[in-house]
């Protein structure tokens, strides 16, 4: 992919406002990457330019966001991607932990049977020994993991927030209608990273409706876990990524990875009462990729 000359996300694609300290301000998270992917850690004020519907805006701050990292992972561990899992996705999750940023913290969400929570940070159990026992069982119950994930992770006050997920492309159940997953899980406000592998595939089956927890489970197939992870990744400026074979999901991490190292908060001033923003981001150096990002508070 060539590197973007610039970026545009209409604020209202957001799943939250940015934040707004005053009346004549306004902040954006950005991200910013090398043609290798890597974390740009020295961008100036000066590189950057920023337009408001069109109209040049004058910047009044950029600042690397030193909060540290919170991240939701989600793993679909059904009955149909034993093999991947065990032979690929387990390793391939332990090197992305190990990787996290420094004083981040995460959860391991696993999907099969029923979402359940099967590692935190700071416990003594190694993660890649942790995953390998996990029983992979029933169908991927990924859309309601992914809305158990979001909700815990919104008390991760003072942080920067992610939620990584990583699917097979078998049938489902769920609880939720897409639409509402969505919509519930952007309220964490937390930027969505998610990955498809086409193995264990099954043909499409149609969703009837999500009903809300407890419900009676609706199944689906893996074109509604795909809209869900794909409208989340755009809406919060994440990212989506469809996979031929679980064997790029390593390198597909190691990228994830790189992306979650670190963001700026970008200052600049506003005009008040002009109704939707639609806000371009130019940064002045070659070989980088950029693109706004939802913010926590």
């Amino acid at each position: 992919m060539k590197p973007t000359t610039s970026c545009v996300l209409a604020a209202a694609l957001l799943s939250a406002p940015a934040v707004i300290p005053a009346a004549d301000e306004q902040t954006v998270a950005l991200v910013v990457t090398d043609s290798s992917g890597g974390f740009v850690a020295n961008l100036e004020k000066t590189e950057v330019a920023v337009f408001e519907n069109g109209e040049p805006r004058e910047i009044l701050g950029l600042e690397r966001d030193e909060r540290p990292l919170a991240v939701a992972i989600v793993l679909d561990t059904s009955e149909s991607v034993e093999g991947p899992y065990r032979m690929q996705v387990a390793e391939a999750m332990a090197g992305f932990l190990a990787g996290l940023p420094e004083k981040a913290r995460f959860t391991v969400w696993v999907t099969g049977e029923r979402p359940q929570r099967v590692l935190e940070q700071g416990e003594k159990t190694p993660p890649q020994q942790a995953l390998l026992k996990v029983f992979l069982m029933g169908g991927n119950t990924l859309i309601d993991a992914l809305v158990e994930a979001a909700q815990r992770l919104e008390g991760q006050q003072g942080r920067r927030r992610a939620i990584v997920a990583v699917t097979g492309a078998g049938a489902g159940y769920t609880s939720w209608s897409p639409g509402e997953c969505v919509k519930r899980v952007s309220r964490a406000q937390a930027r969505v990273l998610g990955m498809m592998f086409h193995e264990g595939e099954t043909k499409p089956v149609g969703i009837i409706s999500g009903h809300g927890a407890g419900a009676e489970a609706t199944r689906v197939g893996f074109g509604e876990h795909e809209f869900v992870l794909n409208g989340l990744a755009k809406a919060t400026g994440g990212r989506f990524e469809s996979l031929p074979s679980s064997i790029s999901v390593a390198q597909t991490l190691r990228a994830f990875s790189s992306d979650l190292q670190g963001q700026y908060r970008l200052r600049y001033a506003t005009v008040k009462g002009r109704g939707p923003r639609n806000v371009q981001i130019h940064v002045n150096r070659p070989q980088v990729r950029w693109r706004v990002v939802v913010d926590s508070p």
